[in-house]
């Protein structure tokens, strides 16, 4: 219920924001309906329960973590393009928040594998969920190093959109050097 509180509470900000037109706040919702929704992240939550138990592909895997995960960062991104009228940016901060998300992913199922309850400050639950995981279709060492190549990705979009200054830099460095 909490998740479903505060999607609807993202809603609410947006549509009473008065500090963007109507023409914004209406981009914007459509936006977020888009990457939340059926075709967003519900999508990839349903996608994610579709493979428990079953033995599915990379690709798969791909898919719900792009649905599941990095659809809510990339509308993020898209909606700080929107608002700072900086739309040409928007095909390069879709790719940025695909592989932000990825990443997080990896990372959450290496943790998941190298880390205790104590330094996770929750269970371990991909194998006893029969989660399909980075690291149970590619072992620990490929997960790192597909990890370590989508963070060169992301790095790569900010230096490309000269985004380097900004706060978006040191929060990417706060996900990648996160330990839970």
């Amino acid at each position: 219920l909490a998740g479903d509180a505060l999607l609807s509470e993202a809603f609410s900000t947006i549509s009473s924001d008065q500090s963007l037109n109507a023409e914004t706040r209406v981009k914007l919702i459509s936006l977020l309906s888009k990457h939340a929704g059926l075709n967003g992240m519900i999508y990839g939550q349903q996608l994610d329960l579709n493979a428990e138990n079953k033995e599915v592909s990379l690709a798969d895997v791909d898919a719900i973590n792009i649905y599941k995960t990095s659809q809510l960062i990339t509308f993020s991104f898209l909606a700080a393009a929107i608002i700072a009228n900086k739309e040409a940016d928007i095909k390069k901060l879709s790719k940025l928040g695909e592989h932000l998300g990825l990443a997080f992913q990896i990372q959450d199922d290496i943790f998941d594998v190298t880390k205790s309850f104590d330094e996770l400050g929750k269970e371990p639950s991909d194998e006893a969920n029969a989660k399909s995981t980075y690291v149970k279709l590619l072992g620990l060492e490929k997960s790192q190093k597909t990890l370590d190549g989508l963070f060169l990705k992301c790095y790569k979009i900010l230096e490309d959109l000269d985004l380097t200054d900004f706060n978006l830099l040191n929060l990417i460095k706060d996900i990648e050097e996160r330990s839970n």
